[in-house]
């Protein structure tokens, strides 16, 4: 009766020992394809700087902001900002370049120079003799702030001013009110422009050059009325004016003559040849009944 049991355990023993050869043998990886990389066939994005402003002051030029460098490790650099025009009292210059933005393994590139608005006038328009009378061919046309509201700036079409010019006047006399606009921009003003209406799109009337002075008359109605006068239009158009000054005056109700002095400026064809701001008195701009800014301004001319 034992035999059949050894027998049984000797099977047993081939069993288990076939299946720990089973578990020990190494199990062959399974056969997979890699997955294939492909190289960038563009090269690093390049970033550009950003434009330089045009200066409106007289002293030099803007240079444009550093452009950003590419990321990528390829031979790329971002491209210099453009630079600032000139001065508008010059002509045709340009402004300083942008410096480009360096890639890790090349150098720095820079952008192209940024031009400013032309101050020269129709070469086929005939300069203006001093003195220039400015009412002569500039038309007071310009309305700024709350004179862009009709009816924020009434010129008298009486033209009653007439019977108050000062000895000796020229040109035009003009009598403006100024009515503030509820909820306005609290201030307002007109530019005496060529041609009408131009706001740099067009060059000015060439005036000769060698004028140190604009001068003019202007009274309040009743006196105390604060007016800034001002010659040359700025503006970031096609065209824009050389000269520029201004001069504010706490006017009386005697006809006074002022000037704007505008001594060795540059200037070729003028947009602005002259006008004037005023603001409206405290609380105007809120009040619909508040106090308008009556004043008269006479015989305005450019002299040497």
């Amino acid at each position: 009766m034992r035999l059949p049991v050894l027998k049984t355990s000797a099977l047993l023993l081939v069993t288990v020992a076939w299946g720990q050869a089973c578990m020990d043998e190494p199990t062959p990886p399974a056969s997979s394809s890699g997955n294939t990389s492909t190289g960038s066939t563009s090269g690093g994005t390049t970033t550009s700087g950003t434009t330089g402003t045009t200066s409106s002051s007289a002293t030099g030029v803007t240079s444009g902001t550093t452009g950003s460098g590419a990321t990528t490790t390829s031979a790329t650099v971002g491209s210099g900002g453009s630079g600032g025009g000139s001065d508008p009292a010059t002509t045709t210059s340009t402004g300083v370049a942008g410096a480009g933005g360096a890639d890790p393994t090349t150098t720095t590139t820079t952008g192209a120079g940024g031009t400013a608005p032309s101050t020269m006038g129709n070469p086929n328009d005939p300069q203006a003799p001093l003195p220039y009378q400015v009412d002569s061919i500039h038309i007071a046309s310009g309305y700024m702030g709350d004179g862009a509201t009709p009816g924020a700036i009434a010129e008298d079409p009486t033209m009653s001013c007439m019977t108050s010019r000062p000895t000796g006047a020229v040109g035009k006399c003009h009598k403006f009110t100024y009515t503030p606009v509820v909820g306005g921009l609290s201030w307002a003003g007109v530019y005496w422009q060529s041609p009408v209406n131009n706001w740099g799109m067009q060059p000015g009337k060439r005036v000769a050059p060698g004028a140190t002075k604009v001068t003019f008359y202007a009274a309040g109605a009743k006196g105390g009325e604060i007016v800034t006068f001002i010659v040359g239009e700025s503006t970031t158009s096609l065209y824009t004016d050389g000269v520029s000054a201004s001069n504010q005056i706490t006017l009386t109700t005697t006809m006074t003559k002022y000037s704007l002095d505008i001594t060795g400026q540059m200037y070729d064809g003028v947009i602005g040849g002259f006008g004037w701001t005023a603001a409206a008195p405290p609380g105007g701009a809120a009040d619909a009944g508040a106090t308008p800014v009556t004043f008269t301004v006479d015989s305005i001319q450019w002299e040497m």
